[in-house]
């Protein structure tokens, strides 16, 4: 290798004067590569900018073409004293409102009360009141409870669901306007999350994903306190047992991550901690399915008239069984009681004295023969 060129190094004080520093040696770099890395890095770079472009541009085609169809939004309070619905068409193509539901498995027709179908234009927004008049005691007490849901069929032949939240106010206010929090949503699925994140923290084994776990649901849990302080959420049935769930879920998986996961890690946990987890996770997919909770947990009025029913069911099925049993019982009795001094005809017989003693017979088979007249 040829010798480096030489290069001297002059440094300008701060009072402007030039200082000789010595002699440097200096390396030549790679042709082209001003900033000293590899070329290969340099095309790694570009190529992972250029995916990243791509990936851009086909998300958001797909946007363009879903939001170039219609798009309902759906919002729904229920006040004390009436029913808010508002839709708002945020597509770009007019579509129709066809049917109209509140409710689960069991539900109550809103249709002809609005006056439906109707049809909604790209950008148009229309708000329907519903009384409470309209609607049945048992379905006022599950809309104030938060269990209730509004199905919608719309003009395309799909199915919408929206979530009603209940609020305190009797009717809706005179001026401004109120909307349901998008979040409102994705809160029926925070006990199952709850659950299942407090499964596999109590399932032994699992390593870096129960470590993963254990400090998420430690941070969910501080992020959700401060939320809960500067945005306030509305009280109601379904958001109470919802948060209570799922602080349970992870007030069990907190506590046990150190028994399981400590000094002394455990290959199994006991059994009532096993059945405590998967009822913790089984009620959490309970609430997370809409036709479930709103059908069955709609109020503890329900589930006892449930079990009403049943009962009500075996109840009588009993009697009946022992109504036959009884009915059976005094036919036997009635048939012993009355003598049998006769012998039943044969079925095949010649004369008009024996066809006419088998047509009284079959007329009345307890009855005696007609006595034979003296020769």
């Amino acid at each position: 290798m040829g010798r480096l060129p030489r290069l001297d190094l002059w440094v300008t004080s701060p009072r402007d004067r030039r200082i000789k520093c010595g002699d440097w040696r200096v390396r030549p770099t790679r042709v082209g590569d001003a900033s000293g890395m590899a070329p290969d890095t340099v095309t790694r770079l570009i190529a992972g900018a250029s995916a990243a472009v791509a990936l851009s541009s086909l998300c958001w085609t797909i946007v363009s073409w879903r939001m170039s169809g219609p798009a309902l939004r759906f919002h729904c309070l229920w006040y004390q004293e009436a029913l808010v619905i508002r839709v708002f068409n945020a597509g770009r193509v007019a579509d129709t409102v066809e049917q109209m539901e509140l409710g689960g498995t069991k539900r109550t027709a809103l249709t002809e009360i609005l006056e439906l179908p109707t049809r909604v234009e790209p950008g148009q927004s229309k708000r329907w009141v519903v009384g409470a008049d309209h609607l049945p005691e048992e379905r006022k007490a599950v809309l104030s409870g938060g269990w209730c849901s509004l199905w919608v069929l719309t003009g395309s032949m799909r199915r919408r669901r929206s979530e009603i939240v209940p609020v305190p106010e009797a009717t809706p206010p005179p001026s401004g306007w109120r909307l349901v929090p998008r979040r409102a949503k994705l809160a029926r699925f925070t006990p199952l999350a709850a659950g299942i994140a407090a499964s596999l923290i109590c399932t032994p084994g699992m390593g870096d994903l129960a470590d993963a776990v254990f400090w998420t649901l430690v941070v969910g849990l501080f992020a959700w306190f401060f939320s809960r302080l500067v945005f306030p959420a509305p009280q109601f049935g379904r958001r109470k047992v919802e948060r209570r769930v799922s602080l349970l879920a992870v007030a069990q998986g907190l506590l046990s991550y150190p028994i399981v996961y400590g000094v002394e890690p455990v290959t199994e946990l006991s059994t009532p901690a096993q059945v405590a987890v998967s009822l913790l996770a089984v009620i959490g997919f309970y609430l997370a399915v809409p036709s479930f909770g709103d059908s069955w947990v709609e109020t503890p009025q329900g589930v006892r008239d449930a079990a009403k029913t049943a009962w009500a069911r075996i109840r009588t099925r009993e009697s009946a069984e022992m109504s036959t049993m009884g009915i059976s019982g005094a036919v036997s009795e009635v048939k012993s009681e009355q003598p049998n001094d006769f012998s039943v005809a044969p079925l095949v017989h010649s004369g008009a004295p024996n066809g006419a003693q088998r047509t009284a017979r079959q007329r009345c088979p307890q009855a005696r023969p007609p006595a034979e007249p003296a020769p």
